[in-house]
């Protein structure tokens, strides 16, 4: 057709024919978008899916470590509270035990004192036989002196 037979033709008819191209064109880029936003659209979809069952997973990884704290925190006060317990239990002993040493120190002192109090009065009384014996020594060593013991011994 030539611009002269366009010209002479009805103008609404060529607004509708218009109309109808450019629908038609509008038609083929939407089904030509639709085609290529299909597999787009399949991505993002895989991809939603993906950072769903991420989430999933960091929610039971979240949920297991806050068990494992739990269960941490729970065993590290058992184990505190069992060492406090024979701390307390060894202490108790040793306390026992320095008691009962001192009781058999203090014991064994008070009779070694006991005994050298004995060993005293023993020295004093073998101080006073020395001195005693020493005496009648110097009597008996004189001739006078013994003759004169001899006569008061004869006497009695």
């Amino acid at each position: 057709m030539t611009l002269a037979e366009l010209q002479t033709l009805d103008p609404r008819l060529v607004t509708l024919a218009a109309v109808g191209l450019l629908a038609l064109i509008a038609l083929l880029v939407w089904r030509s978008a639709a085609r290529a936003t299909r597999p787009l659209a399949d991505t993002l979809m895989r991809l939603d899916a993906a950072v769903t069952r991420l989430d999933q997973g960091q929610n039971q990884l979240a949920g297991g470590l806050r068990l494992v704290s739990d269960t941490q925190v729970t065993a590290q006060a058992r184990t505190q509270e069992t060492m406090e317990r024979r701390l307390e239990e060894v202490q108790r002993g040793m306390a026992d035990t320095l008691h009962g040493t001192a009781t058999r120190t203090a014991r064994t002192l008070g009779e070694l004192q006991e005994r050298l109090l004995s060993i005293d009065r023993a020295q004093s009384n073998i101080e006073k036989l020395s001195g005693d014996v020493l005496g009648l020594q110097d009597i008996l060593s004189n001739k006078q002196a013994r003759g004169a013991f001899g006569e008061i011994q004869l006497e009695a």
